[in-house]
């Protein structure tokens, strides 16, 4: 019954202390606090902070004269350079295996023709 569970779930079971939420969170407030508060009846002078960029003289560039030069023509491939590459056919020599196997082929036949 969810009722019955209801009742046994009062609030007191064990809560790891890391995760305890009740009187630690005062302390951590104050422990986090990002303003530095220092007492009131300090008599310590702080001199005032003057942020002031160093002065540096600007940079020099560095001038880069381009020199003419010849322009090459690209150089062209020959179109029988692209005949001469292997294909795939003849890099797995599947050229070769196929004449072979219609060689086969063909002395088979040839010796069936003959048993008839």
């Amino acid at each position: 019954n969810d009722d019955d569970q209801d009742t046994d779930n009062d609030g007191d079971d064990f809560v790891h202390p890391k995760l305890s939420i009740h009187e630690e969170e005062a302390k951590e407030e104050e422990s986090f606090d990002p303003i530095v508060q220092k007492p009131e009846d300090s008599d310590d002078e702080v001199a005032p902070l003057t942020l002031t960029a160093p002065t540096h003289p600007p940079p020099t560039i560095p001038t880069i004269s381009q020199v003419p030069q010849a322009l090459n023509p690209p150089t062209t491939a020959p179109s029988t350079f692209l005949q001469d590459l292997p294909n795939f056919g003849s890099l797995f020599g599947f050229d070769h295996r196929l004449k072979t196997l219609e060689a086969n082929f063909s002395d088979f036949v040839q010796q069936i023709n003959l048993l008839e």
